[in-house]
């Protein structure tokens, strides 16, 4: 991508596309990304992903006649958007306005932009009132306020006065045949209870048939640590869970989400896994965790907080699980991470996973030391 001379099969899906006369405007953009780490080369070569791509493209240019500046961040998380409707959805004021959050990193400031449009100001507001996070309230939300004008509604509505992960849960299976639309708050969370973990498995084999037909296996090395009721552990291979903790910590580690290829790698490849932070039944954090090719070091490659919950209610139980690992070396990604602790990794210890999924997903391009030979690089406060 960085060199058309030499990536020839790279352009082909794009250039057939276009029929061979590719906008240079377009090129720059998609080469940016692709050399800032923000878009994966494979998908240059994916019809579907450029399809996507061309789309979003000629509807701006149709619409505006240019693309706005906001365009590379909306094409990079085209899996996570409705396409048909970005275009329709865009709103200059609104997307203005939504930049100025602070809390938010550009790719949800673009999203609950175009997802609640004029009304951004009504939500915020909501979640201000309320002391709801709004990043953990925008990073839970599918795309599909986008297709469905009730459940944008409903959502509008609830906006802080109800608790993150339930509007994500209901937002998740509001067109679930059986969901109880238009019931009370309480028979909806009853029905999520009932039906939640089946029916993300179910989707993901749906979309994914190939892959759910056969066992799981995860080769990483675990000694589970427990203190009182909260404990920090590697997920079994074929725990269900495994394609929940995206949505449980309302991040884009999920099916159809922007991160589902870190999800789809960490059930496919056996050098990969999930480690999950619990207090009780509940979930605190969780981490996508993989073994370098190499073996020599165990990467998290990010840890996602649940709703509410702050650095210091793991920090505990990482200290003492990364202390007690097997594995003398343990890397943390920084991408997107609230969790800020460590030693920075210089670019010669950086070291990547042997990829097995089509699709590459990564908060770990910058990195810091848990562990190193053998010496813990965190401390605790006393």
């Amino acid at each position: 991508m960085r060199n058309k001379k030499g990536s020839g099969n790279d352009w082909f899906v794009l250039q057939s596309l276009f029929n061979h006369n590719v906008p240079f405007e377009l090129i720059h953009i998609l080469d940016n990304l692709i050399k800032e780490n923000k878009m994966d080369t494979a998908k240059i070569t994916d019809v579907e992903t450029m399809k996507k791509v061309k789309k979003l493209y000629k509807q701006f240019i149709s619409r505006f006649s240019r693309v706005p500046k906001v365009f590379p961040i909306i094409i990079s998380a085209t899996e996570a958007l409705n396409t048909d409707l970005v275009v329709s959805n865009f709103n200059v004021k609104s997307m203005k306005y939504a930049l100025t959050i602070k809390e938010l990193d550009p790719q949800y400031q673009v999203f609950i932009s175009l997802a609640f449009g004029t009304q951004i100001y009504d939500v915020e507001a909501k979640l201000r009132k309320h002391g709801k996070d709004l990043y953990n309230f925008v990073g839970g939300l599918p795309a599909i306020p986008f297709q469905d004008e009730a459940l944008k509604q409903w959502i509008v509505r609830h906006a802080g006065a109800t608790d993150n992960l339930a509007i994500h849960s209901v937002a998740r299976l509001w067109s679930h045949p059986n969901f109880p639309r238009g019931k009370s708050l309480a028979e909806m969370k009853a029905y999520i209870l009932d039906h939640r973990a089946v029916t993300e498995w179910e989707l993901a084999k749906r979309k994914y048939p190939e892959i759910f037909i056969r066992p799981f296996k995860c080769r990483i090395q675990d000694n589970p640590y427990k203190n009182e009721n909260e404990q920090v552990r590697i997920l079994d291979a074929n725990d269900e869970r495994q394609i929940m903790l995206g949505v449980l910590t309302a991040c884009c580690q999920r099916l159809d989400g922007m991160g589902e290829a870190c999800m789809i790698e960490g059930l496919i490849n056996p050098d990969s896994g999930f480690l999950v932070f619990e207090r009780g039944p509940k979930v605190l954090a969780q981490s996508w965790i993989w073994l370098t090719e190499d073996l020599t070091c165990l990467v998290m490659d990010n840890i996602e907080l649940a709703d509410c919950r702050k650095p210091e209610d793991i920090l505990d139980l990482l200290f003492h699980w990364a202390n007690q690992s097997p594995y003398q070396n343990i890397q943390m990604g920084t991408g997107f991470n609230r969790v800020k602790i460590g030693l920075p990794v210089q670019a010669k210890e950086m070291q990547w996973y042997r990829q097995m999924w089509m699709f590459k997903y990564t908060d770990a391009h910058r990195r810091v030391w848990i562990k190193k030979n053998g010496e813990m690089c965190i401390m605790l406060e006393e």
